[in-house]
């Protein structure tokens, strides 16, 4: 069991502490950051003007595991300066980059 955390800092040394925090098993945090790929969706709607419009949904287990951090990080205090976040995720890396050429960049894989 992880030492207790306060609102400053969340004491997760290990990958056994955050499947801890997290209530999930290992193996499955693991196999999920492996192969995270194989948890995305990519589909096309139409758009009014006719054209097609690419985007993508989270599978589970991935959605479930970031929503349990999501839930993780609103528990620490963050100070005013800090807000926002960076719009630089998947579906933004491929609608600028491509589908292929977007997943390599946001895999890390060349």
């Amino acid at each position: 069991m992880p030492e207790p955390y306060s609102k400053e800092g969340l004491s997760i040394k290990r990958l056994r502490d955050l499947a801890y925090r997290l209530n999930f098993p290992i193996m499955l945090l693991e196999k999920t950051a492996e192969e995270p790929e194989n948890f995305y969706r990519f589909r096309y709607k139409k758009k009014p003007n006719g054209k097609l419009r690419e985007y993508c949904s989270v599978g589970r287990p991935l959605k479930d595991i970031q929503k349990a951090i999501q839930r993780l990080l609103r528990e620490l205090y963050l100070p005013k300066n800090v807000h926002g976040g960076i719009k630089d995720n998947l579906a933004h890396l491929c609608g600028f980059w491509g589908k292929n050429r977007g997943k390599r960049l946001f895999y890390g894989q060349r």
